[in-house]
């Protein structure tokens, strides 16, 4: 019978690091783009889901949005920035 090894990651363990990163991607768009811009963006990083997958494809979405709405200097600082959060998950 195989048993889980006790310093393998649960189910529960991988949803709290996508939690964890979306809260970092989240905090680093306010960052970059202040209060205000950060808003228009936010929703897409909300209704991600805390996977890694999800986490990419809203990080697309956004960059995309920053860069046709506010900046291209400010998208290509959040896209890189956010890279390397989900790059950890």
């Amino acid at each position: 019978m195989n048993t889980p090894q006790s310093g393998a990651p649960t189910n529960s363990d991988n949803a709290q690091h996508g939690i964890n990163a979306k809260y970092l991607l989240l905090r680093t768009v306010r960052e970059v783009l202040g209060s205000s811009d950060a808003e228009k963006v936010q929703k897409r990083l909300d209704d991600a889901p805390n996977t890694r997958g999800g986490l990419e494809a809203a990080l697309e979405r956004c960059c995309k949005l920053i860069r046709l709405t506010i900046d291209e200097k400010k998208a290509k600082e959040v896209e890189q920035r956010c890279r390397s959060i989900i790059e950890k998950m």
